[in-house]
């Protein structure tokens, strides 16, 4: 996977940055495809499920991904 395919699902390369650091493991094709772009009136303070990124807009973690990332900090 490279950040041309990870683009061209609509993320700029100082949010592909800020995701990344995000998280301490390495996201695959399908983690990056359930991030979603939210409107900000629609973020709750859920917690870690959203992102604001550097540009300003908002990411929407998926429960599977957030307990993928989970499990990762617990080996």
């Amino acid at each position: 996977m490279n950040d041309f395919e990870i683009k061209e699902l609509g993320f700029g390369d100082s949010e592909i940055n800020a995701i990344e650091e995000h998280f301490l493991k390495y996201l695959s094709m399908d983690d990056w495809e359930s991030i979603s772009f939210v409107e900000e009136e629609e973020v709750h303070e859920d917690g870690d499920q959203y992102l604001k990124l550097p540009t300003g807009r908002w990411v929407f973690f998926d429960q599977d991904l957030l307990h993928k990332e989970m499990l990762n900090q617990t080996d």
